[in-house]
């Protein structure tokens, strides 16, 4: 929104482990506006409710904002060692234009050896075959590892995955808006997606690491 409070953080190069060199303002207390990295997530300074103050540097942000078409569900949680658990990645491209978009989702945990895993998003979107009607495919992560994610607005038809050599390495018959790949036992690369939906035909470049 136009005009809308951007919060703008600050990095401070600590000494000593008692002495802090953050100051505050005169309040009234944001939500968002304590806010603290320790490490590899974030976090609130503190759930007090007497700190009528916020520590952030405030400013004001003017133009218009890029669009948010990625996001995911559940968007907090708790995991036990050993624990996993399926975050649901959706997109909305109602506003976006006839274009590639490339997103990221961030997850932080409190795991000292593993405190942050980024996954790459990559978004198609092109003009269907009705003129005034969009499509798009979501493709994650990229590069990819063990699996491939494929998300459409329409169904499905099939997916092709071809090598660098022009060999399918892989082919299957979906009927459904959304598919996973699994692309373990692929060589590391550079490989052609192809993805015919009801509507048209994708294709992109994916790499396999």
């Amino acid at each position: 929104v136009v005009g809308a409070d951007l919060w703008v953080g600050y990095w401070i190069d600590q000494q000593e482990p008692s002495v802090f060199t953050a100051g505050v303002d005169a309040g009234p207390a944001n939500p968002n506006g304590d806010w603290i990295a320790t490490g590899g997530s974030w976090g609130h300074l503190s759930s007090n409710p007497d700190l009528d103050a916020n520590w952030n540097i405030r400013a004001t942000l003017t133009g218009t904002p890029q669009v948010q078409w990625l996001s995911a569900d559940p968007m907090s949680g708790m995991l036990a060692p050993g624990e996993s658990a399926t975050v649901e990645v959706t997109l909305d491209a109602t506003d976006l234009e006839v274009d590639i978009y490339e997103g990221q989702l961030r997850v932080h945990t409190n795991a000292p050896e593993n405190p942050r895993k980024d996954v790459s998003v990559m978004l198609n979107v092109i003009t269907g075959l009705d003129e005034n009607a969009k499509e798009n495919l979501m493709v994650y992560p990229v590069p990819a590892t063990d699996y491939l994610n494929l998300q459409s607005s329409v169904r499905i038809n099939e997916v092709r995955l071809v090598n660098y050599v022009g060999q399918v390495v892989h082919e299957d018959v979906i009927g459904n808006q959304q598919t996973r790949i699994d692309i373990n036992s692929f060589d590391s690369g550079v490989y052609i997606l192809e993805v015919n939906t009801e509507e048209g035909r994708f294709t992109q470049k994916v790499v396999i690491e």
